[in-house]
């Protein structure tokens, strides 16, 4: 955490928040992004890590769906989610840094640029989809950095523990640059 202090908003996980972060929990993604712009317009850097589902039921229903009740066929109604970190991002002080990730199947490099401008972020972090030893449910990730101000930053095959270390001294960057470290 290098110093700082961090809220972690979060729905249901089975992993542990980290020591000294105050844990916000949430169900729902309408409850994530009352609880995220609650708290962005004060803070000097806005991690968004996860995303919740683009969609959701429009008519959930509570317990289990019976195939008696719904035969051989169903449909689902969805709608959409609100886009949390891009209005996270729109809120956010002067000064401050966002960060955003994102996963992909292809185009990884255009496509995170083009995430990068359409949600406002300062740095887009992104893995590629399918790669076996990095991402979910392994301790390596593979990363590419795309921020605003400079060339795209691939990095090989490392801990997460390691792309945390690099996503952060990133982050301390970018506040630098915008004179916020050390203030």
């Amino acid at each position: 955490m290098r110093g700082a202090e961090v809220t972690l908003v979060t729905g249901p996980v089975a992993v542990a928040a980290p020591w000294g972060v105050e844990v916000v929990g949430v169900e729902t993604a309408r409850e994530m992004r009352e609880a995220v712009l609650a708290r962005v317009a004060g803070v000097d850097v806005a991690v968004h890590a996860a995303a919740v589902a683009d969609y959701r039921p429009n008519s959930p229903r509570p317990g289990k769906l019976k195939r008696a009740e719904t035969g051989d066929a169903l449909s689902l109604d969805l709608v959409s989610n609100p886009d949390i970190a891009a209005e996270c991002a729109a809120r956010m002080k002067p000064g401050s840094v966002g960060v955003g990730f994102a996963l992909e199947t292809s185009d990884l490099v255009a496509r995170a640029t083009e995430k990068l401008a359409a949600k406002g972020f300062d740095l887009i972090v992104a893995n590629p989809a399918g790669d076996p030893d990095a991402g979910f449910e392994t301790d390596t990730n593979r990363v590419t950095m795309v921020g605003r101000n400079a060339p795209p930053r691939e990095f090989p095959l490392m801990s997460k523990f390691a792309a945390a270390w690099e996503i952060l001294e990133a982050v301390e960057d970018l506040l630098r640059e915008k004179g916020e470290v050390g203030r």
